[in-house]
């Protein structure tokens, strides 16, 4: 499996931003911080006002989106 991140101006009109397997991801945030596991993916520069994610394994209530300040 593997967690897909698609981002969009319009909410209508999306585009790939970010396609990866999910193992690799949980594993690096389980070494970074045992107790909570966290998935982190980078993604690059792309105006967006919207992130769809895409990822059966995860809870998508847990999700958090950082940009820049």
């Amino acid at each position: 499996q593997t967690l897909r991140v698609e981002t969009s101006l319009d909410g209508s009109t999306w585009t790939l931003a970010s396609d990866e397997p999910t193992g690799a991801l949980a594993l690096a945030g389980a070494l970074r911080e045992p107790l909570a596991v966290p998935v982190r993916t980078i993604v690059p520069d792309a105006p967006a006002r919207y992130v769809r994610l895409s990822a059966p394994a995860f809870n998508a209530a847990a999700v958090t989106v950082y940009g820049p300040p």
